[in-house]
């Protein structure tokens, strides 16, 4: 995480020369999580398991089976500063054919990963002067913020 700010700093200093930018709207730190399990069902399980919704027993919609993705989602904001959080069991689906000019180089890619989801964006609200913040400091202040929240929201 110390060459993610390193490489923030450098990043946002050259970005804001070259496009000679002297404010920023908008500073953000999106971290995704993605933890695998062998199928849907696993996944939605999983996530049941963490206790963060109130799910119906009983029929619903018509439907006798229970939900197999589910999403939680928290958002706290200030006047300077927000934090969206959401987690979900989900399913990503790749499908990719390569074009006919390189399929005899490249592979088919058909698969499904389902897993549990932990998003988390945390940004600002009010603009910044660009003289105003040390981008290496900013991402390291809000991984330590993330890392250090984070784990209160799965606490029984």
């Amino acid at each position: 995480m110390e060459e993610l700010a390193k490489m923030g700093r450098d990043f946002f200093k050259l970005t804001a020369l070259h496009l000679q930018l002297s404010l920023y709207d908008r500073l953000g730190l999106r971290l995704i999580y993605f933890k695998e399990f062998k199928d849907r069902e696993e996944a939605a399980s999983a996530f049941r398991s963490l206790g963060l919704i109130k799910e119906p027993t009983t029929k619903k919609f018509d439907i006798d089976e229970r939900p197999v993705s589910q999403q939680y989602t928290l958002r706290w904001e200030s006047e300077k500063k927000g934090t969206l959080v959401t987690c979900k069991a989900e399913t990503r689906k790749i499908d990719w054919d390569p074009p006919i000019e390189s399929a005899q180089v490249f592979s088919p890619i058909h698969k499904e990963r389902s897993g549990i989801v932990l998003d988390i964006d945390y940004y600002t609200i009010a603009p910044v002067e660009i003289g105003q913040v040390d981008m290496g400091e900013w991402l390291n202040h809000a991984l330590h913020l993330v890392s250090r929240d984070t784990r209160y929201l799965f606490e029984a």
